[in-house]
């Protein structure tokens, strides 16, 4: 801005040095013409005066190298000439004899005139006299051209030096123009500027500064906020900028992509997994498409959304769903509603072969009641099933809405004691009821069905002469219901399985004992459901030991 500044002074200075030089010597010029035609007429007078007086001597004896004294006659002869130049000088000739004649006109009256003259301006005056006598006094004077020609060398070092001056000023000016200007704070501009055609500048950049300092206080608020909400996704979210770069990942995804250091800023080949980089391309291309990423023992689904900004494309966004669980729930409805088909299947088919062999008619009177009794026993089977179905779906619909309440775990052992007391005494199996009365937070009819059927498959597959125990128990954080039996046990490797839906360590045996295989998995929701756990410990041909552990239930 200093050296710009400084050549527009420059340049003004050199232009108005110029222009005052060129109207000075016009205007001198034009001072000069006017004295000099003053002089002349004077000069006309004297000679006129002289002429009449002492005649031809007096103008012979008037010696001036200035001024050119012409004698002509009323005949038009020149009587006396102080030059020898001759007339057609002029190089206008014309305009001499106008001059002339107007002279001879205007008796005693001095006229004057300017014609152009060779390289310069003739200037004459003239009067007439009595006896037509006329006088002719001329002199040149240099135009503005000559002039400007004649005074050229002087000019040039004249120019030089006011360059020079103009130079040194402008570049003195500029500095001490532009230096407050450049002392300006933008951070803090003070309105009472010592440029007043400023201040409205200034007052504009404080106006803007305090308004930029609010979107800015404004957008970090956003950026914050949008961190805060990206962070507490359990969604993973990246965005790719137009060039390839990470411009945002959020802390999901780099856990579910076991980013340790932060990758903003590379481009996303060189970081993400090829499925991921698939799914990008993909939606590039113009494809809407999705892909599954498989990490550890989790697989996530990968959305792909394109970021427009003005109708131009300005990245991609990635989202990382989990759906590990929904993969979980589907191949276990599958899973579960094969199992349904074939646990209906077998008692199905017993029904079904019994009654056609019942309707055929070829079945013996006497051997008719045991078909009945194996119709009768299979649909007993079949409605234990779909009962069991029904209260595990209802207990899967109510995990996260179960209404808790104040249970005494002891009372509900006892009554559990009073209702399965004629199974256990007629397999011979001693059931008692052990603990002192703890309260706990659960539903009590989940508590009571879980309870129940750990008690009755302890009966079932106990033998004769056998114990049950239920023991109720408590500590400062959890009460805990024990359900212990004497009876075959359950090997090592089968105790991770046994809460499956359908899952049967010896089939033959459930089935006789009328299982659904449906009991320990009713179990293990209800204790979800309730926010409790479940532990077994049992080894075979020495009984097992099941451990009930719930939130315990405190006043207030």
């Amino acid at each position: 801005m200093t050296k710009r500044l400084m050549w527009s002074l420059l340049l003004a200075m050199l232009v108005i040095m110029t222009v005052s030089v060129m109207l000075t010597v016009s205007a001198t010029s034009k001072v000069l013409t006017g004295r000099q035609e003053l002089l002349l007429r004077e000069v006309v007078d004297i000679v006129s005066n002289g002429y009449m007086v002492g005649g031809e001597d007096f103008v012979e004896r008037f010696n001036t190298h200035d001024y050119r004294i012409t004698i002509i006659s009323p005949t038009g002869k020149i009587l006396n000439d102080s030059s020898d130049d001759v007339w057609y000088l002029v190089s206008d000739h014309n305009a001499l004899v106008a001059f002339l004649s107007e002279v001879v006109q205007d008796y005693n009256r001095i006229i004057s005139t300017h014609t152009p003259f060779m390289f310069g301006e003739l200037i004459m005056a003239g009067r007439s006299l009595l006896d037509g006598t006329v006088i002719v006094a001329t002199t040149t004077m240099m135009t503005f051209g000559d002039t400007i020609f004649e005074m050229r060398f002087e000019i040039i070092l004249v120019a030089m030096l006011s360059i020079v001056l103009a130079a040194v000023i402008a570049r003195l000016l500029s500095i001490r123009i532009v230096k407050p200007l450049n002392e300006i704070d933008i951070e803090t501009p003070d309105p009472s500027s010592e440029y007043k055609e400023i201040r409205p500048l200034l007052a504009k950049i404080w106006d803007q500064k305090i308004d930029i300092s609010k979107q800015q206080k404004e957008l970090q608020k956003n950026q914050a906020e949008f961190q805060s909400i990206s962070d507490s996704l359990r969604e993973g979210l990246i965005l790719v900028g137009a060039k390839g770069e990470i411009s945002f990942i959020n802390k999901s995804a780099m856990k579910i992509l076991g980013m340790k250091n932060s990758p903003l800023g590379m481009n996303y080949r060189e970081i993400l997994p090829e499925e991921m980089t698939q799914a990008i391309e993909s939606q590039e291309s113009g494809f809407e498409d999705s892909g599954f990423l498989h990490s550890k023992s989790r697989t996530y689904r990968i959305e792909t959304t394109a970021l427009v900004s003005h109708g131009v494309k300005s990245g991609t966004s990635i989202l990382l769903y989990d759906i590990t669980r929904q993969l979980d729930i589907e191949n276990r409805r599958r899973e579960f509603t094969a199992n349904v088909s074939h646990e209906l299947k077998t008692p199905l088919h017993v029904i079904s072969g019994s009654a056609e062999l019942l309707k055929s008619g070829i079945v013996k009177d006497e051997d008719k009641q045991q078909f009945l009794e194996q119709i009768y026993n299979e649909c007993q089977h079949m409605k234990s099933l779909i009962e069991d179905i029904i209260r595990l779906s209802k207990i899967e619909e109510r995990e996260g809405g179960v209404v808790k309440e104040a249970v005494d775990s002891h009372e509900l052992a006892l009554t559990i004691k009073d209702s399965l007391s004629q199974l256990a005494h007629e397999k011979g199996i001693t059931l008692t009821v052990q603990g002192g009365h703890t309260k706990l937070l659960a539903s009590s009819s989940m508590l009571y069905s879980a309870i129940f059927n750990l008690v009755d498959n302890a009966i079932k597959y106990s033998d004769n002469g056998g114990h049950v125990s239920i023991t109720t128990l408590e500590d400062e954080a959890f009460s805990y219901i024990k359900v212990a039996d004497t009876g075959i046990g359950i090997a090592e490797e089968y105790q991770d399985r046994i809460f499956e839906r359908f899952f049967r360590v010896d089939k033959s045996r459930s089935k006789a004992n009328g299982g659904t295989g449906l009991g320990l998995a009713i179990v293990k929701h209800a204790c979800i459901a309730n926010d409790g756990d479940i532990l077994v410990d049992s080894k075979p041909g020495q009984g097992t030991v099941f451990t009930l552990k719930f939130p315990r239930y405190t006043e207030g």
